[in-house]
C-alpha cells in the first residue's frame, strides 16, 4: 500500500485504510504514477528489463536504476525452466548498453555466445587464459582435489611444497645450500628422499618449508608421483646412529587412494591443459596474445591486474563443458580473493556468478573455512564490487550471503525448503504466489522499493544455452 501525495506515491508510514473508506479501481495513469514511485530514492541510469504484471492485456514498462538494483547485491532465484537465465541475461544486456563494467564467471559456458568480443573481453581458461600453480592457495588445492581426511590434506600440501622447491632449486642452484648427497635426492623434477638420513631429511625439509619457494610454479603432472615418493617411514639398523627414510608399503597403502584420485582428476578434467607449464616456452597451444610473432602466455593473475585498471568488461569460462565443481570453485575463489585484495573503487564492477550455491561455501568439512565469495558479500561493496548471483537452490546458499542480499528477483519455486530459505523477503501472500508463477514471471523485492512488484521479464534476444530440448519435433512438409 502507498499514499498518493503531490502527483506521486509515498510510503504510508503508520497510516492505514479505514473501515468506512471507499475503494476505487486505478486507471492507467494512476498505475503508471504508482510504478514510477516504487523506487524509494530515484537515481539516474535506469534500466527497463520487464513490464508490470497487471494483466495479460496491459504491459506497463517497469524501470529501476542500476544503483537501486545492485547497490545492496542482487540475486535471482528460480527453479529449472522458470526463466531465471533469461532474466539474468536481460539485465546484463541493459547494464552493458549503459557501459557498466562487469565480470562474468561462467564455468558451464551457458553464456559463451551472449556477448561479442567488441563488447566484452572474452577469455577461455585452457585456450587463451591459464591458471598458474604458483597462485593457488592451500584451500583452493583442497577444493580441487578434495582429499578425504586431515592426513591426506597434509600429504597433498606437502607434495605441492616439495614440487615447488624442486623448481626453485633448478632456477637458483647458487642460492640453495645442499650437499652433494642431498642433491641426488632431486630426480626427474621430483624430490625423492628415499635413503636420506635424519640430518639430510631435516635439512631438505627446511628448504621446502621456506617462504622463498611459496610463489614458485610446478608441474601438476608430477603431483601423484610426488605423493607416491613421499610414502616413506623412518627405519633403524643396528650400529647406525641415524635412521634412514625408506619406502613403506603401509604408508603407500594409506596414500594410494589420494594418488589415484589426483591422477584421475588430472586426466579426466585435463587439468594439465588449464595450467601453465613451468617451462612456458615449450608449451604448444593457443596463446593469450602475440607480440611481433612472439608467443606470450597470460595467466589469470595478469588478466585480473589488467582488468583492475580499465573499464573493459571481462567474461571467463572453461575450455570444456566437462568440469568438476571443485575446479569451478577454485576459479570463483581465486577471482573473489583477487577482488578482495585489490581496490576496484576507481572502476566499480558487477561480479556475475551463475548457480552460486555450488561455489559460495560457508564452511569446509573442517568447519573452519569461509569461501572468499562469502567474504566478498560482506565486504565487497566498500571495495567497489557488487554481486549479481543466480541460484535454483536458495536453501544451499550460505546464510552469510543471503543476509547481504538487498534485492531479490524470484521466479517459480516449489520446494518447501527453497521457499523457506527466502521467506524473510516476502509476506505470506507473495510467498504463496511463487509456486504458480509462469515461465518469465517473477516477483522483485528490494530495500530500495516501497513494496514487492510482480513483473514479466522481457527476453534480451542474446544467445544463451539453457533451453530444454523438445521430446518430439514437428516437421513441416
Amino acid at each position: 500500500m502507498a499514499m498518493y501525495d503531490k502527483n506521486t506515491f509515498v510510503l504510508p508510514g503508520d497510516l492505514t485504510v479505514g473501515i468506512g473508506d471507499k475503494a476505487y479501481i486505478c486507471n492507467d495513469e494512476a498505475i503508471k504514477k504508482y510504478i514510477n514511485s516504487l523506487e524509494i530514492n530515484k537515481r539516474d541510469n535506469q534500466i527497463e528489463f520487464s513490464s508490470f504484471n497487471l494483466n495479460e492485456k496491459k504491459a506497463i514498462p517497469f524501470k529501476i536504476s542500476v544503483d537501486g538494483l545492485f547497490n545492496h547485491h542482487f540475486m535471482i532465484v528460480g527453479a529449472t525452466n522458470s526463466g531465471k537465465s533469461t532474466s539474468a541475461l536481460a539485465i546484463l544486456d541493459k547494464y552493458q548498453k549503459l557501459k557498466g563494467k562487469f565480470l562474468i564467471i561462467d564455468p558451464t559456458g551457458e553464456y559463451k555466445d551472449a556477448f561479442s568480443k567488441n563488447e566484452v573481453n572474452l577469455k577461455t581458461i585452457g585456450k587463451n587464459l591459464f591458471l598458474n600453480t604458483a597462485n593457488l592457495t592451500d584451500e583452493q588445492w583442497i577444493s580441487l582435489f578434495r582429499p578425504n581426511d586431515n592426513s591426506q590434506v597434509i600429504e597433498l600440501l606437502e607434495a605441492i611444497k616439495k614440487l615447488k622447491f624442486v623448481q626453485y632449486y633448478k632456477k637458483h642452484l647458487n642460492k640453495v645450500n645442499l650437499t652433494e648427497a642431498e642433491n641426488r635426492f632431486i630426480r626427474n623434477d621430483i624430490l625423492d628422499c628415499e635413503g636420506a638420513n635424519q640430518e639430510q631429511y631435516k635439512h631438505l625439509q627446511i628448504q621446502w618449508e621456506s617462504d622463498k619457494v611459496f610463489n614458485e610454479s610446478f608441474d601438476i603432472n608430477n603431483l601423484d608421483k610426488q605423493i607416491e615418493k613421499d610414502s616413506l617411514k623412518l627405519s633403524w639398523n643396528k650400529g647406525i646412529k641415524q635412521g634412514t627414510y625408506q619406502f613403506d608399503y603401509f604408508t603407500y597403502g594409506a596414500n594410494s587412494w589420494l594418488i589415484r584420485k589426483v591422477k584421475y582428476l588430472i586426466k579426466t578434467y585435463n587439468l594439465k591443459e588449464l595450467f601453465l607449464n613451468v617451462d612456458s616456452k615449450t608449451q604448444d597451444k593457443d596463446f593469450g596474445e602475440t607480440d611481433k610473432g612472439k608467443k606470450i602466455l597470460k595467466d589469470l593473475n595478469k588478466e585480473m591486474l589488467e582488468f583492475q585498471g580499465n573499464d573493459i568488461s571481462l567474461y571467463i569460462r572453461l575450455n570444456d563443458s566437462k568440469f568438476s565443481i571443485g575446479l569451478g570453485q577454485v576459479i570463483v575463489d581465486y577471482i573473489s580473493n583477487f577482488l578482495l585484495n585489490h581496490d576496484m573503487t576507481k572502476h566499480p564492477t558487477l561480479l556475475f556468478v551463475d548457480e552460486v550455491h555450488r561455489y559460495a561455501l560457508e564452511k569446509d568439512a573442517q568447519d573452519d573455512f569461509i569461501s572468499p565469495l562469502a567474504t566478498l558479500a560482506r565486504e565487497g561493496r566498500k571495495n567497489g564490487i557488487f554481486l549479481f548471483l543466480t541460484t535454483q537452490s536458495p536453501k544451499d546458499v550460505p546464510t552469510i550471503v543471503l543476509n547481504q542480499i538487498g534485492t531479490l528477483l524470484m521466479h517459480r519455486l516449489t520446494g518447501e525448503y527453497e521457499i523457506k530459505a527466502i521467506n524473510n523477503f516476502l509476506n505470506k501472500d507473495k510467498l504463496a504466489q511463487l509456486s504458480s508463477l509462469k515461465s518469465g514471471e517473477a516477483i522483485l523485492t528490494s530495500v530500495n522499493l516501497m513494496q514487492p512488484v510482480n513483473l514479466n521479464i522481457k527476453a534480451s534476444g542474446r544467445t544463451h544455452y539453457s533451453n530444454t530440448p523438445k521430446l518430439i519435433k514437428i516437421k513441416n512438409d
